[in-house]
């Protein structure tokens, strides 16, 4: 098995990505106010990718990877962003002992999962890397 890269160093490798920040391919361990940010840049970078028309939304939400597309790795690497921030979410939220309080976040994270076959098929194919994540992702691709 390949050894699985950070979603960081991956990004460093897209020229056309960019705004990288100290700490971005950190795996685990985040403060949630850490994640919130996260979240929201990654949330106002994609939005940016739809006004530039660089992405369309009914790719990004439906699109199966094909072997021939140019920005197949790009949506890959960010494919693995959103597993790492779920995951860390989930783990979070249970060390704290508040894995009962966050069933939105959870119902968000399937929405996702049933939104998305390239979420689907890279978690399938990176289960090995995550924790929580798994049943909440496994039992919502197969819903779709």
């Amino acid at each position: 098995m390949a050894e699985r890269k950070s979603a960081g160093s991956l990004l460093r490798h897209n020229s056309h990505i960019s705004d990288f920040e100290p700490g971005d391919g950190q795996a685990g361990d985040w403060p949630r106010e850490r994640l919130v940010e996260m979240d929201q840049r990654f949330r106002e970078r994609l939005e940016r990718a739809f006004r530039q028309r660089l992405e369309s939304r009914a790719a990004a939400a439906s699109k199966e990877l094909t072997g021939g597309d140019p920005n197949a790795q790009a949506v890959l690497v960010l494919a693995d962003v959103r597993l790492d921030v779920i995951d860390a979410v989930l783990t979070y939220a249970t060390m704290r002992g508040n894995a009962d309080e966050i069933g939105g976040w959870k119902n968000t994270f399937a929405d996702a999962f049933r939104a998305s076959p390239v979420l689907c098929q890279r978690l399938s194919d990176t289960y090995s890397n995550y924790g929580l994540i798994v049943p909440i992702g496994r039992a919502a691709c197969r819903s779709r």
